[in-house]
């Protein structure tokens, strides 16, 4: 029986910190994520900057575009890079 000690696993995780709820108070400083008429709004730095992008089309989601806003920015990891990160 091998030693449980060496043993490896892989672990693929995909946190964001793009948010659908506006609380009062953030406790994980998220990035509140809205739509108002054909504009994306990403709030942050506990939602008291406000940030508005143009939304491509109404069937885009919000929340991938966000996330794509935010690794173009290079203020989160892609898929890929939380895949080899470790």
């Amino acid at each position: 029986m091998k030693n449980q000690s060496n043993r490896k696993i892989d672990i693929i995780y995909n946190i964001t910190r793009v948010c659908p709820w506006d609380c009062a108070i953030c406790c994980v400083d998220a990035l509140h994520v809205k739509k108002k008429n054909n504009s994306l709004i990403i709030r942050s730095e506990s939602l008291s900057k406000e940030e508005i992008y143009p939304r491509l089309s109404e069937e885009e989601n919000i929340y991938e575009k966000a996330t794509n806003i935010l690794i173009n920015n290079k203020e989160e990891l892609s898929l890929e890079q939380k895949k080899t990160s470790y």
